[in-house]
This record gives structure tokens, sequence and C-alpha cells, in this order.
């Protein structure tokens, strides 16, 4: 909870990273984890929490704007945590354990109260071509069918070729995907 608490959008609404459904319809609030989960119970002490699984009723928002998750290859960068602030959430990682998607280098951009650069999630599917990714001659990434085929992968370390760097001027953060490129 701390994640998609730390990592949600100004709307509140948690990123539609992986099978996350975004939107208005149907959209993954912080409040409904927050209920689902008994945030409050479980994080009685935590301001963070309470304030984003109350959607700013209670708590307070975290003292910092932008945060890197090295190990799961997710950079999440915001001006602040009021609703019309301007927030980016750039995924870099893994594809994951047991499940996941080709949607390297995706990224989610949210500002002045609307999406401006949409990640599919969970209707998306698992191809990269459904997903906010770049393609190369037409063709999205895929790691399903690529040389390194990265579905079964777990991170032990970072990821050697992202970069991170937050200023109080700008936060940057980059990725390299260099797997295959298919067409579904």
């Amino acid at each position: 909870i701390r994640f998609y608490g730390l990592t949600a959008m100004p709307n509140f609404v948690v990123p539609p990273l992986g099978d996350v459904t975004s939107g208005n319809v149907g959209a993954t609030t912080m409040e409904r984890i927050g209920e689902l989960l008994g945030a409050q119970d479980r994080f009685p002490e935590d301001p963070h929490i309470a304030w984003v699984s109350t959607g700013g009723q209670e708590g307070h928002p975290p003292g910092w704007t932008s945060a890197a998750y090295p190990y799961m290859g997710y950079f999440c960068m915001r001006t602040g945590w009021e609703r019309d602030d301007t927030y980016c959430l750039f995924d870099s990682g893994s594809m994951g354990e047991w499940h996941g998607h080709d949607d390297m280098l995706a990224f989610v951009l949210y500002s002045h109260g609307r999406m401006h650069g949409r990640e599919s999630g969970y209707y998306g599917g698992w191809c990269g071509s459904e997903h906010n990714t770049v393609l190369i001659d037409g063709k999205p990434p895929s790691r399903r069918h690529g040389p390194e085929t990265m579905h079964l992968q777990l991170l032990n370390e970072p990821y050697e070729s992202n970069r991170w760097q937050t200023t109080t001027d700008f936060d940057y953060a980059s990725g390299l995907y260099d797997g295959g490129w298919t067409n579904p």
C-alpha cells in the first residue's frame, strides 16, 4: 500500500500499470485500496498513508515530491501533491515473476486535472503495442519473443542502464530496452 500510495496520481487514482484499471469508470482509487486493506488500521501513525487513503481528508502529503523505485524500475516524478500538479510515472523495469506486460519504457502523464499520456493497464493486454511504448519501424517491444525472454526475471539489483536524478529544479529518469521488437 505504501508504493501505491506514494505513486498515486494527483487525483488519488492508482497509476494504470500492469493489471490496474484506469480512467474514471472502474478506476482503482487510493480510498478504495485503503478501505480494502484497512490502511488506517495497519498504518495508524503514518500521516502520508492517511492522506492518500482518505483522498487528502486526513494526514498530510509527504515532504518530498519525486521518488525512484530502482528494484522495481519505476520512477515517479511530480511537481507537488495537489490535484492540478504535474505527474509522470516512468516504467523501466522487469516484466515480473509470474505475470507481466511488454510495457518497458511506458509512462503515465497527468497534469492540470487530466491524463495526457495514458497507459492502458489491465485493458491493454500483454503486447507492447497495446501499451504506451515506443515503436521501432512500427513494431513494439516484445520481451517474450526477443533474444532475452524476461517474463520470469526477478531483479536482485537495479537495472544498470536506469538513470535517475532529482533536484529542486527538475527530475530525470531514463532506461534502456535492448530486447526484441516484433509484430504481435
